[in-house]
């Protein structure tokens, strides 16, 4: 069994994006929006003004039918020439590569602006050594504790989905695929997963090769979209510290379905005696009947009903 021994326990912090957030720099889906909007000329990432759980989770319904529809080209059949038939393959493998690279760039270019607001942060009061004799998981990717908290004495600290300033992948992206997309790539085989193949499809187009090569590229972009989970390197990296933490503090993360796995695995390696939980608005609000996110989680009654917003932490 675990006792608590108070101050001398190791908290467990788990910074999310309303950490950032918190500290004023743009980091909201709106804000990724507007970088979006700076290059891309395909409107595919348009779903602004949500959380980031429900943002990366909307990259997993893709309306193929509308996809083909406005970008699927029929070879021209007639021609003596062979690049005026794959021609349209390298078409679609040409948009579908943009829209991974925009996706990509904006979100780099989100987090170095961010970065370079760090700094006005700096004659705020913030106390300093609050994650003293802790140890830090963070879902951002920007430099926010490194900059403006003492981090000598912190235990550890890993950005789980990549640190921009040591150049990482950034990991951004849907948990699972959506059952109805995949069906639309192949119908009779669901439970395979990210691993179906299009070339079982029995409609007429996708009997094509020239077709089938653009729906094939379709399909590879839906999969670059999925989020790589890091549960390898989390339970890696918490394995030196399962016997010390006691308490897990949440900063900022909205413990949505797209994270889940992280979470549930904390639990099992720590068993933590308890979960304290803050969110970036609606401080002092306790948890509310209605949100089932957090009822979702096995540890549910082990969360601290009284969910208070970030600034109740950071004095």
């Amino acid at each position: 069994m675990k006792y608590s021994q108070y101050e001398n326990d190791m908290k467990l912090y788990i910074i999310g994006n309303g950490f950032d957030l918190h500290h004023n720099l743009p980091t909201s889906t709106n804000d990724f929006q507007n970088c979006v909007e700076k290059h891309d000329t395909y409107d595919y990432y348009s779903n602004s003004g949500v959380d980031w759980n429900a943002y990366e989770e909307g990259l997993s319904y893709f309306d193929v039918a509308a996809m083909a529809e406005s970008y699927i080209e029929s070879p021209d059949y007639l021609s003596d020439k062979e690049s005026d038939r794959d021609g349209v393959i390298f078409q679609m493998e040409q948009i579908m590569d943009t829209m991974y690279y925009v996706r990509n760039e904006a979100l780099k270019y989100m987090i170095l602006t961010a970065n370079q607001k760090i700094f006005d942060n700096r004659y705020h009061f913030i106390n300093k050594d609050m994650f003293e004799n802790s140890l830090i998981l963070s879902f951002n990717y920007t430099s926010t504790i490194q900059e403006l908290y003492n981090c000598e004495n912190i235990h550890g600290i890993t950005h789980i989905h990549g640190f921009f300033d040591d150049g990482d992948e950034l990991i951004f992206g849907y948990a699972n695929p959506e059952e109805e997309a995949l069906r639309v790539f192949h119908p009779h085989d669901i439970d395979v997963g990210i691993e179906i193949s299009i070339r079982n499809r029995d409609e007429d187009d996708h009997d094509d090769f020239y077709i089938h090569k653009q729906y094939q590229s379709m399909y590879d972009f839906y999969c670059s979209n999925q989020k790589k989970l890091q549960i390898d390197n989390l339970i890696n990296w918490i394995a030196d510290y399962k016997d010390e933490v006691d308490e897990i503090i949440v900063l900022g993360h909205s413990m949505g379905f797209v994270d889940k796995v992280y979470f549930e695995e904390l639990e099992k390696m720590l068993k933590p005696l308890k979960w304290r939980i803050s969110r970036y608005t609606n401080s002092n609000a306790g948890i509310d009947p209605s949100d089932h996110t957090l009822k979702c989680y096995s540890f549910f009654t082990k969360i601290d009903p009284a969910i208070c917003g970030i600034s109740d932490y950071l004095i």
